[in-house]
C-alpha cells in the first residue's frame, strides 16, 4: 500500500512539474531575486525550465516503476 501511494505522489509530482513547467520556472527565478538579490534573466529561465522538465520526467519513471513493483508484487 505504501508503494502504491508514494507511486502516486512522485506520479502527480512529475506531471505537476512537467506541464507547469513555465510557471515553476519562473517563481523559482523570481524566488532568487527577491531572497538573494540576484537579477536573473531569461537565460536562467529557460535553464530553469529546462531542469524542472528533467525532474519531472525522473520523478513521472520512479513513480510507475514504484506502481509497477506494487503491481508485481500482488
Amino acid at each position: 500500500m505504501r508503494q502504491i501511494v508514494a507511486g502516486l505522489f512522485f506520479l502527480g509530482l512529475g506531471c505537476a512539474l512537467f506541464f507547469a513547467r513555465e510557471k515553476f520556472a519562473r517563481e523559482v527565478v523570481h524566488f532568487q531575486n527577491t531572497v538573494w538579490g540576484f537579477h536573473f534573466g531569461e537565460r536562467e529561465l529557460r535553464a530553469s525550465v529546462i531542469i524542472a522538465v528533467l525532474v519531472g520526467i525522473v520523478f513521472i519513471y520512479g513513480g510507475i516503476s514504484l506502481l509497477m513493483k506494487a503491481m508485481a508484487a500482488r
